[in-house]
């Protein structure tokens, strides 16, 4: 019907100057009688939709609440109000979500029948999307805290009321969820008289963060109360106005790390009684070989105290003659993981004396197969040496008292046997003499070894260089072998040349020579190969007897070790390889072994060009 009236044209000015949606519907189609301009840009239409039914006019309103609820309150005459009903409106050509609380009123005529609905809107569409965000953040903060690797729980208020806890919280209190929604030490009585209660109510009073590392606490653990170490922050929680309302507790179950470092600080004790108690002085470094322990023995022989020789510091404790080889060996040991070994002199703190000793270390390694420390030992071997150097000093007498008569019943028996070769039936005479003179060779090879171990160990064996081939040097040296029906191969390199002491060089090839012939003596054949590898010379002799046992390899170049594979007794001092060895090593080359029983053996050695 028309709003002519005075009263009616100052109401509509009223509702043309609100900032909220103010509509009329009549009739049972809802037409459009007025809509403000709240209404209007609220709809996002033109004045156009006025005297339209609505959904003719919002045709985007048609399938949501509104036309029903305009036509219901129509038909009964009973307001509905609402306090955020959501409304899908095309504004600026985009359908766009909004939410209002508004209220459609009955409007009746003077004979009281209905013919309109009045609608008075409000936008609460920032509030209701606020409220949203709220709840979709304290959804994702409950989420973050049920999914997070670590015990976590709110606490709100002075009553310390369980607000959130996640199930490592829930599993670490030792409780179950029931305890969500009641004070902490209602649902966790265990927890009394531990310090907990002061401590949470120092952070709700003062609002300072406290954090704690391996506390015990004393928790339900499968029906009974058992002792755990924890770490743990409780961090005040503020609203908006900074006002402290609750405590966010972080808690982490450290108990098998704390047991397990007891465990190994209760090793560690052990193994430092077990130290303390052994003959050898005992150290530890770490992967660096910075030195980090020592035993009682080492401070009894040492007298030194650990800020004094901890690091490299015990490096002035080496005899000076001794100090740069050990050190080599120790930096060798470092860099490639291999055991370190080595004899050399230390200083004996109460007499000022310089005793021998043998150092050891081997590598430790963790799960990762890194070194984490090396552990070492050095055990006195200086009555060993005194009687080594004592038996070195008897067979350097030894030997220069021998070679004088030999060499003089050489030259006779040589004389001797010139004159029988004159008599021609003296034949028996003659293989007597043959033989005495065999003995005398053989034992003049012996006493030569004692001689070259004599001048080994006084630094006496001297090398005279020049340059030789190979190939020709290792003909010549093979001779006495030929002789006896033995094939001599020569392969390789054989212009290959190398400035070395011939001499010293003939007498390794004559040990490795002979060996072959002595350790195989069914095989008629010898190999030597002469090759060139890198910077050296390798020169390699290969038998095809028997072969040699690996237990017995590592023994091989030991100062009178012999190999005795087949039973019987073999004649020497086994000190041939060895010599070999201290005149390759003088030379800087090395020399080896490689055999397996059955395959025969090489015995190969390398010169620097």
């Amino acid at each position: 019907m028309p709003l002519t009236t005075l009263f009616q044209s100052h109401l509509f000015d009223i509702f043309e100057a609100s900032t909220d949606p103010i509509y009329v519907c009549s009739g049972e189609n809802a037409v459009v009688e007025y809509a403000n301009k709240a209404t209007l840009n609220a709809w996002g239409k033109t004045s156009a939709v006025i005297g339209k039914p609505i959904l003719e006019g919002v045709p985007e309103l048609s399938g949501q609440a509104f036309p029903d609820l305009l036509s219901r309150v129509y038909r009964t005459g009973v307001p509905y109000h609402s306090e955020n009903d959501r409304a899908d409106l095309e504004v600026g050509g985009v359908l766009r979500t909004f939410y209002f609380k508004f209220t459609y009123q009955p409007l009746r005529n003077q004979e009281g029948a209905i013919w309109g609905v009045l609608c008075n809107a409000t936008d609460v569409t920032e509030l209701v999307n606020a409220r949203k965000a709220v709840e979709d953040s304290q959804r994702d903060l409950r989420n973050m805290i049920a999914q997070a690797p670590v015990a976590i729980c709110i606490l709100k208020g002075s009553s310390l009321i369980v607000d959130i806890a996640n199930e490592k919280m829930i599993e670490l209190w030792g409780v179950s969820k029931s305890i969500i929604g009641k004070p902490l030490f209602d649902g966790l009585p265990e927890a009394k008289g531990q310090g907990f209660e002061q401590l949470l109510d120092d952070v709700l009073t003062t609002g300072n963060t406290f954090t704690a590392l391996e506390r015990p606490a004393d928790l339900p653990r499968n029906g009974k109360i058992e002792q755990v170490f924890l770490n743990f922050v409780y961090e005040a929680l503020k609203d908006s106005d900074g006002t402290i309302i609750g405590v966010m507790a972080i808690g982490v179950d450290v108990t098998q790390q704390v047991m397990a470092r007891k465990r190994v600080e209760e090793s560690e004790r052990e193994l430092r009684q077990i130290a303390d108690s052994m003959p050898q002085m005992v150290w530890v470094t770490d992967a660096q070989g910075y030195h980090e322990y020592y035993n009682k023995r080492w401070y009894e022989f040492t007298c030194t105290t650990y800020d004094e020789v901890k690091g490299e510091g015990w490096a002035d404790l080496f005899h000076p003659d001794d100090r740069l080889a050990a050190w080599e060996k120790w930096n060798h040991s470092l860099s490639t993981g291999d055991t370190y070994e080595v004899e050399y002199r230390l200083k004996n703190g109460s007499t000022g004396e310089y005793l021998w000793v043998l150092g050891r270390a081997v590598p430790i390694y963790n799960e990762e197969n890194q070194i984490i420390r090396w552990f070492g030992t050095c055990t006195d071997i200086n009555e060993q040496k005194q009687l080594q150097q004592q038996k070195d000093d008897f067979i350097g007498i030894a030997s220069h008292e021998l070679k004088t008569p030999l060499t003089t019943l050489k030259a006779s028996l040589q004389f001797i046997s010139r004159l029988i070769k004159r008599t021609p039936e003296s034949e028996i005479l003659t293989r007597f003499v043959d033989q005495s003179n065999k003995s005398i060779d053989k034992l003049g090879f012996l006493v030569d070894d004692l001689l070259n171990v004599t001048k080994l160990n006084e630094g006496q064996l001297s090398l005279n260089k020049e340059d030789v081939v190979l190939s020709k040097l290792m003909n010549d040296c093979c001779q006495h072998v030929r002789a006896d029906n033995y094939i001599i191969k020569t392969v390789g390199d054989l212009d290959l040349s190398a400035c070395i002491d011939p001499h010293r060089i003939d007498q390794v090839m004559v040990n490795l020579v002979n060996n072959a012939v002595k350790y195989a003596p069914e095989s008629k054949e010898i190999t030597i190969s002469i090759e060139k590898t890198g910077e050296y010379a390798k020169v390699s002799v290969m038998d095809y007897g028997p072969g040699i046992p690996a237990e017995k390899k590592q023994h091989l170049f030991d100062r009178y070790y012999r190999v005795d594979s087949s039973g019987s007794q073999i004649s020497g001092l086994g000190l041939g390889l060895f010599i070999c060895k201290e005149i390759i090593s003088r030379h800087g080359g090395q020399i080896a072994v490689d055999s397996e029983p059955g395959n025969g053996s090489t015995f190969w050695f390398t010169l620097p060009l």
